[in-house]
């Protein structure tokens, strides 16, 4: 989990010990958490790879649907990197909708 998190709810639990925040405040903090564990784990390369292959696309094609690099691409592939933001979103899309929610006909 990425360290920003992490610290987070270290506040957060620090915030409980000193009564500034309730447990029902914390479980909220808790759950979001828990989502971005979920997330992360959401897309493994694995997955990402299986879902290329699944569309029938190169690893450029899929690059250039996504719009980022081949190698930024791979890099998910390959586990060194992973997916953030507006490409998530997208991997998202493509995963539920299929490619051509994303493609402009």
């Amino acid at each position: 989990m990425s360290r920003s998190i992490e610290e987070v709810m270290a506040g957060a639990r620090r915030m409980r010990e000193l009564d500034m925040i309730d447990d029902a405040e914390l479980a909220e903090f808790e759950a979001l958490e828990e989502k971005a564990k979920q997330d992360e784990l959401a897309w493994q390369p694995e997955r990402i790879q299986s879902l290329r292959t699944r569309n029938k696309l190169s690893l450029a094609d899929f690059a250039e649907l996504l719009n980022v690099s081949s190698s930024t691409a791979r890099r998910w592939e390959s586990g060194s990197k992973k997916p953030a933001g507006t490409a998530r979103k997208l991997l998202q899309i493509l995963d539920t909708h299929g490619i051509d929610a994303l493609i402009c006909r």
